[in-house]
């Protein structure tokens, strides 16, 4: 979530995101990633229920309800 968010506030943030060293990891770089950090703290909100089986519960709210941060498992049509 970290990474979409950042994406679509980089030219609000004036941030950008760029690849470390010759590896495959991607950053804001230091002060994009504070930043960034600031942003979430001010405007991104975490809830959490604790279950025996999240995997179900996951499946559920993905399946019922429209979660355009969530890349992993939307489809294409979803998230538009």
């Amino acid at each position: 979530m970290r990474l979409t968010l950042g994406c679509l506030l980089a030219d609000e943030l004036d941030i950008e995101l760029r690849r470390v060293g010759s590896g495959k990891r991607l950053t804001f770089g230091n002060v994009g990633e504070a930043k960034l950090s600031e942003w979430m703290g001010a405007n991104a909100f975490v809830m959490f229920q604790i279950c025996d089986t999240p995997w179900e519960v996951e499946e559920k709210l993905i399946a019922n309800t429209c979660l355009p941060l969530n890349l992993d498992q939307n489809s294409p049509l979803e998230v538009l």
